[in-house]
C-alpha cells in the first residue's frame, strides 16, 4: 500500500470514528434534552415541566363531554376524577381548593391549571394544549374567568368561575371523558 493509500484509509477511518463520537454524543444529550414537541399531543404535558405528574391521554380523536354542571370550589378541595366531581374530605384526594383568592392545585409540585383567554370556549383539545405550555400552580380568581385543568390522573376539565358561593367560588364545569 503506497504512503497516499495509508494516508487515505487512516482519514477516511478518523472521520467515520468522528462521526461515531458525534452521533453517540448528541443521543447521550439527547437524553437530558427537555423537548417540548414531544409532548404537543393534547393533554399530555412536557416531561419535567409544568404538568409533569399528568399521563398522556389514552385515545385519539376529540374527547366528549362526560359531565356539565355547577360546583362550588372552596376548601374542601374537589376531586375531578370522580363523575360528576366530588368535594373529599381527605385532602390525599383533592385535585383543586379554593384558598381566597386563588383557586390552588393540592400538590404543590402539580401545575395543573392554565387560564383560557380565547374569544370562544375551549375543546379538550384546546385545554390540553395550553396545560402543555402554559400551566401553574395557583391561579386568582375573578368572576367570568376560564381555567383549563387537569387532575391527578390526567383528565380535562373546564372551570367557568361563577362568583362567589359561600367560603368559596361557584364555577360551571366541564369534565370531559378520560
Amino acid at each position: 500500500m503506497s504512503d497516499n493509500n495509508s494516508r487515505l484509509a487512516i482519514t477516511l477511518a478518523a472521520i467515520g470514528v468522528l462521526a461515531a463520537v458525534i452521533s453517540a454524543s448528541t443521543d447521550l444529550f439527547g437524553l437530558f434534552k427537555n423537548d417540548p414537541a414531544s409532548s404537543a399531543n393534547p393533554g399530555a404535558a412536557p416531561a419535567g415541566q409544568p404538568g409533569d405528574s399528568a399521563p398522556p391521554p389514552t385515545s385519539a380523536g376529540p374527547k366528549k363531554v362526560d359531565w356539565q354542571g355547577a360546583l362550588v370550589i372552596d376548601g374542601s378541595g374537589l376531586d375531578l376524577d370522580t363523575t360528576p366531581p366530588t368535594r373529599k374530605p381527605r385532602s390525599g384526594d383533592w385535585d383543586f381548593y379554593y384558598g381566597p383568592p386563588l383557586l390552588i392545585t393540592f400538590r404543590a409540585s402539580s401545575k395543573n391549571l392554565a387560564r383560557w383567554t380565547g374569544s370562544q370556549p375551549p375543546t379538550a383539545e384546546d385545554c390540553g394544549g395550553l396545560l402543555a405550555a402554559e400551566s401553574v400552580h395557583t391561579a386568582t380568581v375573578a368572576q367570568g374567568h376560564l381555567y383549563c385543568a387537569r387532575s391527578e390522573l390526567g383528565r380535562l376539565a373546564l372551570l367557568r368561575i361563577t362568583g362567589p358561593k359561600g367560603d368559596g367560588q361557584g364555577a360551571e364545569v366541564t369534565l370531559w371523558q378520560p
